[in-house]
């Protein structure tokens, strides 16, 4: 009978044990899933927001590739460049003709 008593005891003070570290486990499992639903619902709000913005930048590059395939605008650049590539041969005659002044 003493056995079986300090058995039934040792099992007992198993189950206690056990039962602990099954409401340690359990509020771990809690918390962990707070944090996932506060994640998902972050998560849900940033995705959306992304999906807005790559449709904008679609949008936006729609808009570009219409307006740039038109003629007059490629005119107007090839313009915009010729210009460009005057003014900068022309800056580059002036630093030549202070270069040789300055070692006149």
């Amino acid at each position: 009978m003493e056995k079986a008593g300090s058995a039934v005891e040792m099992l007992t003070e198993q189950i206690a044990s056990l039962s602990e570290e099954i409401a340690v486990s359990d509020a771990m499992w809690t918390e962990a899933t707070t944090m996932r639903t506060k994640e998902n619902a972050h998560f849900k709000k940033m995705e959306s927001d992304i999906v807005t913005s790559v449709w904008a930048c679609g949008a936006a590059i729609s808009a570009l590739r219409e307006y740039y395939s038109s003629g007059a605008a490629l005119l107007q650049l090839r313009a915009e460049v010729r210009e460009f590539a005057s003014q900068k041969a022309k800056a580059k005659d002036v630093e030549g003709i202070l270069q040789v002044l300055q070692f006149a």
